[in-house]
């Protein structure tokens, strides 16, 4: 278990230089800024720094994973590359849980209306988002597993001039 919890861990390293290296080159938060830090990075960096764009915010609570979902879908580019992300490293069923969620995002036309930020989410909209919530929550903690077995299997792939290098 104890292992388990290492190559958890594992994601979380790698993307701190990815994340503070954006802070320091997207200022304005212009596209250009943001295209000219993405295309930087490697496939799998790429596929790391989308796949905790995700996870950071959703993870938090059932509102923020309601919301941030919304919040992201409105932004296809952004949710797209999250998707893809997910498919670099065969993370199958967490892109399927994302496609459900887009489906019934579209379905419930929330994606059009998204609400402001809140710490709570009306009863109905929470009645429908919990097992969805519940399902990210198990698919999402066996991803942080399989990243992290697949940064162990090819730490080059996280490594360029761009981003500092970690040491396992």
């Amino acid at each position: 278990m104890e292992a388990s919890m290492d190559v958890k861990g594992l994601s979380a390293t790698y993307f701190e230089p990815l994340i503070q290296a954006y802070k320091a080159q997207v200022v304005h938060q212009t596209p250009e800024e943001y295209q000219a830090f993405y295309s930087q990075l490697t496939e799998a960096q790429k596929s790391l720094f989308m796949f905790h764009v995700y996870y950071n915010h959703a993870s938090k609570s059932m509102p923020d994973f309601f919301w941030w979902t919304g919040y992201f879908l409105t932004r296809p580019k952004i949710w797209n590359g999250i998707k893809k992300g997910l498919m670099f490293f065969e993370e199958y069923t967490l892109e399927r849980l994302l496609d459900r969620l887009e489906e019934l995002y579209k379905r419930h036309h929330w994606t059009g209306k998204l609400p402001g930020k809140t710490d709570s989410l009306d009863p109905k909209i929470s009645t429908i988002i919990q097992p969805y919530f519940l399902k990210y929550g198990c698919i999402s903690n066996k991803s942080l597993e399989t990243i992290g077995e697949y940064i162990l299997g090819h730490p080059e792939e996280f490594v360029n001039p761009f981003v500092e290098k970690k040491t396992l």
